[in-house]
């Protein structure tokens, strides 16, 4: 069977030129030798106007083009005084683009800080942003309450635990992302779906193994990327209005959570050791004002938390050895709340809503085995033995939801489900 083809990453350096009536987005590999240009219109005051120039510059011919771009956007035809097109940020990375009650924002990565290092792939920590406003002064419909606005979006600190990958899918387990090396030849090219530039075949090399590229034939990126598992997504909405429109290698997808790793000596070598949480992001909020789940399944405070072991002296997917092992803690599935009018040690808990058929377990469960597969073991860390019934009351509704799932009949998706253990209340 053939190798698997090339999937390339995204670009890991980016600078936003601006003239009057437009911004230059220009993306580049790591090593400058492969560039892409988005066209961003700065004359529209309400709506997002994106062209993605399909062409892949040189060096030259984006020397060549940003020469044209600065000469043609000068006041006077051969006017030096003062640049037709300045450079106004270097990035490394689009977050996304924000709209309140004027114009968009694109919201740029500034700053980053490498935090680990998985079978060749680098992940980083988000440590500052820019976000700048699209259309021009002259143009742009004031509104008084836009700064407000603003204000609340920018209290979302962009620098603290957001993380992502230029090559890595970091909102899938290793594991997940590890089968997409066992898919046929043909599957990776109906995935791929890109044009030939993009999607090269290996030709010397039979290993996964992963190389920064230089511009070398022998030396390329091997992206291992797939659509990603949104609920972990933390910018899902901030890209949606360009995600269908511009090439996949400006879409950067960014998971909000831990990403760490240490080095170890055993018996002489290196281990990697590598830990990865990503909180989702379907009905998130603060430890007290959510709780329980909604009316989908998704639950409060829900974290998948991913343990990777690898060798550190072997940088490959195929010859180096791996271990992940990955569990999931959240709010108990249950429409339940907590009554926080009046501060205490431990604020009442109240049931909101009556579900005799588990219905919202039922769905919450479902994400599990969809994600997981069968059996699902459920680990209660609520409290049964209380003076004063408090979080008991979860306990005893939890119980016979899942004594209830168990019974439906093997045909059915839900029928291996188990409850072990009792405890104080740690899931949150």
């Amino acid at each position: 069977m053939p190798p698997p083809p090339v999937v390339s990453a995204g670009f890991s350096r980016m600078i936003l030129y601006e003239t009057r009536a437009r911004y230059f987005l220009v993306g580049s590999n790591q090593a400058q030798t492969k560039h892409r240009v988005l066209k961003i219109d700065r004359t529209e005051p309400k709506d997002l106007a994106i062209i993605d120039d399909k062409h892949v510059y040189n060096q030259q011919e984006l020397r060549e083009l940003l020469g044209r771009l600065d000469l043609g956007n000068r006041t006077k035809i051969g006017q030096k005084g003062s640049s037709g097109l300045s450079r106004a940020v270097t990035a490394f990375g689009i977050v996304g683009f924000v709209r309140f009650l004027e114009g968009y924002y694109i919201v740029l990565i500034t700053k980053l800080r490498k935090m680990a290092d998985i079978g060749g792939h680098s992940i980083y920590k988000i440590e500052d942003t820019s976000m700048i406003y699209i259309p021009n002064d002259s143009v742009r419909v004031a509104h008084p309450d836009e700064a407000r606005y603003v204000r609340i979006f920018q209290n979302v600190d962009l620098s603290s635990n957001f993380y992502f990958s230029y090559s890595y899918d970091l909102s899938h387990s290793l594991q997940y992302n590890l089968t997409l090396l066992q898919r046929p030849f043909e599957q990776w090219l109906s995935d791929a779906s890109s044009t030939k530039e993009e999607v090269h075949t290996q030709n010397k090399q039979d290993s996964f193994d992963i190389f920064e590229d230089e511009g070398l034939p022998t030396q390329v990126v091997y992206g291992l990327q797939n659509e990603p598992y949104y609920k972990y997504v933390w910018n899902g909405k901030l890209l949606e209005r360009v995600k269908d429109t511009v090439h996949h290698d400006w879409l950067m997808y960014i998971i909000h959570g831990f990403c760490g790793q240490s080095k170890l000596l055993i018996y002489g070598r290196p281990v990697h050791i590598t830990l990865i949480a990503r909180r989702s992001s379907k009905f998130a909020g603060t430890r007290f004002l959510k709780r329980g789940a909604n009316c989908e399944g998704d639950v409060a405070n829900e974290v998948e938390t991913e343990q990777i072991v690898h060798d550190a002296s072997v940088m490959s997917f195929t010859a180096g050895s791996y271990s992940s092992y990955v569990q999931v803690r959240g709010s108990v599935p249950l429409y339940w709340s907590q009554d926080i009018s009046t501060m205490m040690p431990k604020p009442p808990i109240r049931l909101d809503q009556a579900d005799p058929y588990a219905h919202v377990a039922a769905l919450h469960f479902d994400q599990m085995l969809q994600r997981f597969g069968s059996p699902i073991i459920i680990l209660n860390l609520v409290k049964k033995r209380e003076k004063r019934k408090h979080e008991k009351i979860l306990s005893e509704e939890l119980y016979p939801a899942v004594i209830n799932l168990n019974q439906i009949p093997p045909s059915r998706p839900l029928h291996r489900l188990h409850r072990l253990g009792h405890g104080p209340l740690h899931q949150e």
